[in-house]
């Protein structure tokens, strides 16, 4: 039995986890919201096509929004939100499971995103 070790092939009960590196976004608005979103969506179908046996794709930090400190409502998502949705489309679609890290709308404090 091979351990996988050697190579991608998934060990017998293993998980197979692709960390997704990508150059972050300059995102100021809805339009460079969506844009960014269309684009992790894209890459976890990457993802999937190029490595078959892959369980869990993760994506970095601030993948979405960017490093910008922007905390206008145009540019924080809800984990309920299209954003968050298309993810989730994208990870069915593809049968893979996906960690995504976000800005999220804090309705008890709005200048401070969760």
């Amino acid at each position: 039995m091979s351990s996988g070790l050697g190579g991608l092939n998934k060990s017998e009960n293993g998980v197979v986890i692709g960390l997704c590196q990508l150059q972050l976004p300059v995102v100021e608005t809805g339009a460079d919201l969506a844009r960014q979103t269309e684009r992790i969506v894209e890459l976890v179908g990457k993802a999937r096509r190029n490595i078959p046996g892959m369980d869990l794709v993760v994506f970095p930090e601030y993948m979405l929004q960017g490093l910008s400190m922007d905390t206008s409502d145009e540019v924080l998502c809800d984990r309920s939100g299209p954003e968050m949705q298309a993810c989730a489309a994208a990870c069915k679609e593809h049968n893979i499971w996906g960690c995504f890290s976000i800005m999220e709308r804090n309705p008890e404090a709005p200048n401070n995103p969760y």
